[in-house]
This record gives C-alpha cells, structure tokens and sequence, in this order.
C-alpha cells in the first residue's frame, strides 16, 4: 500500500495529490506517514517542512493526534478545549477545520502561520469556498477519501491533480481485511420497488426510501433468510433510519 505520488500541474498554479483509501484506520496510518516524511524534508533555508493537517470533527482530530502519539511523533493540536497547548512552531499541525476557521480572523498568530503542506482529511466534503480558503494556505494539498467524488456526484478533478488508489476491494479481501461473498452465498428473496425515489447527497433520500424498506414483507423475509443462512454468525445490518432500525431489532 505505498505510493509515491507523481507531481501534477493544477489550473491554480498548485500542486495537489489525493488518497483514495476505504477504511478509516487506513486514511489515518497513511495521512500520519505522510505527514512525518513531508516533516523530515529540508527547505533550502535549513528549516523543516511544515505540514497542516485539517479535518472537521472532535473525533478525527483526536484520533488523529492519537496515531501520532501512538507512533512518536511530534506534533501540536489546534481544538477549543483539546487540553492540549497549541504551538504554533511545531512542524507537524492538527486542525480543527472548525476552531482554524473561527480564529483565523481573530488570532494574528494563525493568520501569518505558513505551512508547506496543507492534508485534508474526507476531501470529497471538503470543497466550499471556506474549505478552499484554508486548502489555499499552502501551494500543495493533499487530501484523503474513501468516497473519490462530490455528493452531487462530480469528480474532484477542480481540487486536485493526482490520484493515489490505495487499495481495490478486492485487493483488501485477498489481504484478509475485507471478507469475501463466496458464490453461492448472496441472497436476496424480495426487491423493493425504488422507482420515484429521489437522489439526495449522492444516495437515496432516507425519508422516501425508509417506508419502501421498512414493511413487515421485507423485515420478515430479512429475519427467514438469515435463520436459513446466517450460521448464527455475528451480523451487522444497516437499516435507512431510527425508526427502520428498532423495527427490525424488535423483528429478530
């Protein structure tokens, strides 16, 4: 799973790389590694490299800040009530994509914070003009995603030059990361009529597609099949909503 990405021209004179990678963990082992060898380069002053990394959501960011303490490697987190101390002159940077874009017009320390390297964490979302404003603070970017596209669908060729493809499904099931659908072992007794059912976020609208998959003819052949087949096999079921999710629970 190591690639090395080739340089690409962008229309905004920038060069820009992005990692198609499907598992979280995955995103951030790699996103870390990264980060570290971009932290290790020497500028033709002497200095280090400096890299950003951007990501929305209290979550991410410690568990991104997690993987770099894991591994030992310097770095500084910048979260409202992190409980850690920001230092702005660390080479390696964890952002809050919130707090970033509330104090940069606040803090002068973060509004002349230069950095070489800005590493966007779910770069398909992050594509708004603000999203833009803090990815255009450095002339490269480089941004990491499971889902290579837009939710209206649209590619991210607009944002970046590179594509980087991790890993196919098939690659991570031969590896023992995925499992595998043997022949033989897909079972599907009742299609639900979708017709008429709108696209919204690149995916079937919840509102209109829960009462199609939420009927007891559904749920009930959903609980006969796995009865035939599941093996009584740990299992995981993804329902469209709350209410499709207690109704199945109260089924089984």
């Amino acid at each position: 799973m190591q690639s090395e990405p080739s340089a690409g021209n962008s229309s905004q004179g920038m060069t820009a790389y992005w990692w198609s990678a499907r598992q979280v963990a995955e995103k951030t082992i790699i996103a870390a590694g990264v980060a570290d060898k971009i932290s290790r380069q020497r500028k033709p002053d002497g200095s280090n490299k400096r890299v950003m990394l951007v990501m929305r959501g209290r979550q991410l960011v410690t568990q991104m800040s997690d993987v770099f303490t894991h591994a030992k490697l310097r770095h500084t987190v910048l979260m409202h009530d992190s409980g850690h101390r920001f230092e702005p002159d660390e080479s390696i940077i964890i952002c809050s994509k919130d707090t970033l874009e509330s104090r940069l017009s606040t803090s002068l320390q973060l509004r002349d914070l230069s950095v070489d390297y800005v590493i966007v964490d779910e770069a398909d979302i992050a594509t708004s003009a603000k999203w833009l404003e803090i990815l255009s603070r450095a002339e490269r970017r480089i941004g990491f995603t499971a889902t290579p596209i837009t939710g209206s669908g649209k590619g991210l060729g607009n944002y970046y030059d590179t594509m980087i493809h991790v890993a196919s499904v098939s690659d991570l099931i031969s590896q023992g990361r995925l499992v595998g659908v043997p022949d033989g072992k897909v079972y599907s007794p009742y299609n639900p009529d979708l017709k008429g059912i709108s696209i919204s976020g690149g995916d079937y609208s919840s509102k209109l597609l829960s009462p199609r998959m939420n009927t007891p003819e559904l749920i009930g052949d959903l609980v006969t099949e796995w009865q035939k087949h599941g093996e009584k096999r740990p299992t995981l079921i993804c329902c469209v909503d709350k209410q499709h999710t207690r109704d199945t629970c109260e089924r089984f």
